[in-house]
């Protein structure tokens, strides 16, 4: 499917579902907006802190060691 075949797809979808659509398209876009540098640090630490959870820090080093060992 070219691009031209995609548009006039999407011309021919309900007013409901042009939304959804739109809605998809705003998604993608956001994922496309470059962060910062302070932006990814926090994501990152935010995954950091997820993954730890309520873990100590002896759990944490064998969750590592275990991570690391083949």
């Amino acid at each position: 499917m070219d691009l031209d075949q995609l548009l006039e797809a999407i011309d021919q979808l309900s007013p409901e579902d042009r939304e959804i659509v739109k809605a998809h398209l705003a998604g993608t876009q956001e994922k496309l907006t470059p962060r910062t540098v302070e932006e990814w640090m926090q994501e990152f630490a935010d995954i950091a802190n997820e993954f730890r959870g309520d873990s100590t820090d002896e759990e944490m080093r064998e969750i590592f060691e275990a991570m690391n060992s083949k």
